[in-house]
């Protein structure tokens, strides 16, 4: 045993333990064949080769340097879950948190470079809120004030991701592999952020990303940490931000509008209902519960049309929204390009094996220019 080993195993412990894994799952992920091998590890009676030390770090979402001891572990920020992670929450985090960094890396890395465009955003506003007073009303009246200054329109969904990332900067994280949460956010010094689950139908993401903006706009540590411990609390916080979103996605008095065109006097039909959904761009659930909060529809109506909705057939949405991941992978692409990072740092950041990374790039309209 060597002190160096012992205290890269005591790093490995405290990172594995935090995130509360077990030496098997460790040991299995590393493709260890007795989690024994952890525990010897740990105590530092066996040295960590190399490669194995990177694909710990790997696993765990930790930088080596902080293994090595080279390097502090970071200030754990706090990051709110639409839905908490019933398992491997804080391995989740650390793979969010991870892919923020990844993204303000990348976004300095190119505002360096003379040849690219200057990234220039405002900054998302905030409001103050009382959470225990705040009502549905007002969450609706502070999505309409939003819309009107984000310059969103009639139809917001059309706009909400650009202005979102071009004017103020919101960094979307989408991930369409692991994380199983449909939504998450974290607002520091380094930005806004946003964790979209890219598996979910278009609409449902676009809501999320609307739901999401309640919280970055509202947020405040001390309120939050309030919302974490206390379930009545978290359930009002997700309510409001429910409503914000509905209301900013589809604005009252356009959507009065555009029923009455659709229906011309008669009675709504699920048809209908999914006509204005798709105008919209938001899911047919969404647009039947903000018809029924706006007196478009009775409590009967609206019953009898859910009913329908679950014997109606709808063609399924596209489960993959590439816009999303267009600005990480246009500024990946502007850093390789400039000759700023190698083509396996490119596929490492946007998780792909080399021989896919030219394929990816050309989906998104990127061909890469060799000499």
């Amino acid at each position: 045993m060597t002190q160096g080993n012992l205290e890269i195993g005591q790093r490995i412990k405290i990172e594995r333990e935090r995130k509360k894994l077990s030496q098997y799952t460790l040991a299995k992920a590393i493709g260890w064949n007795h989690h024994q091998i952890v525990s010897e590890v740990e105590q530092g009676k066996r040295e960590v080769k190399a490669r194995e030390l990177y694909e710990i770090a790997k696993f765990l979402f930790v930088d080596i340097d902080v293994l090595l001891g080279k390097k502090t572990a970071r200030e754990q920020p706090f990051v709110l879950w639409r839905e908490k992670p019933t398992e491997n929450e804080e391995l989740l985090k650390d793979q969010f948190l991870q892919e923020c960094d990844n993204y303000v890396w990348i976004e300095e890395l190119i505002s360096q470079s003379e040849k690219a465009p200057i990234l220039i955003s405002k900054e998302l506003p905030t409001f103050r809120v009382q959470l225990e007073r705040f009502t549905l009303e007002q969450a609706y009246e502070l999505a309409e004030s939003m819309r009107g200054q984000m310059g969103l329109g009639d139809f917001p969904a059309a706009q909400l991701i650009d202005i979102l990332e071009d004017g103020f900067g919101v960094k979307f994280i989408v991930d369409q592999k692991n994380i199983k949460p449909s939504g998450a956010c974290f607002r520091s010094e380094k930005g806004c952020f946003i964790f979209i689950n890219g598996r979910n139908t278009e609409p449902r993401q676009l809501f999320s990303i609307a739901h999401e903006l309640f919280h970055l706009i509202t947020w405040d540590a001390q309120m939050l940490k309030s919302v974490d411990t206390s379930q009545p609390m978290h359930e009002k916080n997700e309510l409001l931000a429910n409503a914000f979103a509905a209301g900013l996605l589809i604005p009252q008095e356009k959507l009065h509008i555009e029923t009455k065109k659709i229906a011309a006097g008669r009675r709504l039909s699920a048809a209908d209902i999914i006509a204005l959904a798709q105008k919209f761009q938001v899911s047919k659930e969404a647009m039947l519960n903000r018809m029924h909060n706006t007196y478009l529809l009775t409590k009967k109506e609206h019953e009898q049309l859910q009913i329908q909705f679950g014997t109606l057939f709808v063609a399924p949405a596209l489960s993959v929204f590439h816009p999303l991941k267009a600005k990480f992978v246009r500024l990946v692409y502007l850093a390789m390009e400039h000759l700023k990072i190698s083509r396996a740092k490119a596929a490492k950041l946007l998780h792909v094996e080399l021989c896919d990374l030219s394929p990816l790039l050309n989906e998104y309209g990127f061909v890469e220019i060799t000499c």
